[in-house]
Parts: structure tokens; sequence; C-alpha cells
């Protein structure tokens, strides 16, 4: 009776199952780096939405005869409670600074800085720079620890 239990065993060794843990957990070692690849790409695309959406609301607001020849200068916005605030960096031309914090509304992530450069009456950048939140565990590809999402005008 006893030989008969044991020729009708059905399963896996301890052995076997050693090996196929092991294959997984190679397989698992080999994936991790590509994901993370595509999660950074993600972000990149990301900021580089936010900045080309805004500097095309930029491009609309200029062709507004009221900002011929006041919209000109460099432009800093801190987001602060999901909104951006500009400023003039030369505070010549708060207005249209003011104007700006309209176009760009809400829903940024805290801490962002917008910078919008406007030479001759035309958008020349928008850069949008998005630090990490405390406790993400995102960690942008940069070395300087950022985000950057850039639009220049074709």
């Amino acid at each position: 009776m006893k030989k008969s239990l044991k020729k009708n065993k059905k399963g896996f060794t301890l052995v076997e199952m050693i090996v196929v843990i092991a294959i997984i957990g190679v397989l698992a070692a080999m994936m991790v780096p590509a994901l993370l690849g595509f999660v950074d790409k993600a972000h990149e695309s990301n900021k580089n939405a936010v900045a080309s959406g805004l500097g095309r609301g930029i491009e609309a607001v200029l062709f507004e005869p009221k900002w011929d020849g006041k919209s000109d200068g460099t432009y800093t916005g801190i987001v602060a409670t999901k909104k951006a605030t500009f400023s003039d960096n030369a505070s010549t031309n708060t207005e249209f600074a003011a104007e700006l914090s309209k176009i760009a509304g809400e829903g940024y992530e805290n801490g962002a800085k917008i910078t919008v450069v406007i030479t001759s009456g035309k958008l020349d950048s928008v850069v949008y720079d998005e630090k990490p939140a405390s406790g993400s565990s995102y960690v942008p590809p940069t070395t300087s620890g950022k985000t950057v999402g850039i639009y220049t005008p074709q």
C-alpha cells in the first residue's frame, strides 16, 4: 500500500519551485528599469504639454491690440495653492503680468515655476519647471532635481 502512494504523488519538488522563483526574480529585475523609463518619459511629456498649452493661450492673448508694445519682458510665475501668480522681472509690465496670471489659471503643482519670455510682441518661450512634491516616489530624470517642460513657438 505504501509503495502505491509514493508512485501516485503529484506536484513540484522544492528544487523545481526554487528554480521557478529564481527565474521570475530575474525577469522582474530586468523589467523594473524599463518600466521606470516609461514613467520618466510620461512625466516629461506632461510637463511639455503644460508648457505648450500655456504658450498657446499666451499667443492668443498677444493678438489683442491692447497689448501692442506693452507685453515685452521676462515674466516669472510661482505656483502657490495650485494657481500661478506672475510678476514682470523688470516691474514695468505689471498689467500684462496680471493677465498672465489669469491665463495660467489653476491646476499646477505647488512650488512650480513658470517663466515666460516675450520679445517684440511675440512669445519666445514658456518654461514650466516643476519640483517634485515632498514625499513623492518620483525622481525626475535630470540631475538638477527638476522636470522641465519647454514650449517655443514654430
